[in-house]
């Protein structure tokens, strides 16, 4: 084997490695953006729930 051949052999699994780090990167992106939207969606119903909870403590009184 010539060092252009290892150099190049070399060169391409580090471009195959970066590929599938991006390929990665990209899903947990996603996964996240999913959990993000799922996460607003729980805060904005313990607000309302939070809100009605305090209506109800102030008619008890």
């Amino acid at each position: 084997l010539s060092w252009n051949m290892l150099h190049a052999t070399f060169l391409w699994l580090i471009l195959l490695v970066l590929l599938i780090v991006a390929a990665v990167l990209e899903n947990i992106k996603e996964e996240l953006c999913i959990m993000i939207k799922e996460h607003i969606l729980e805060t904005k119903l313990l607000r309302k729930e939070t809100v009605m909870l305090k209506e109800c403590m102030k008619r008890k009184r």
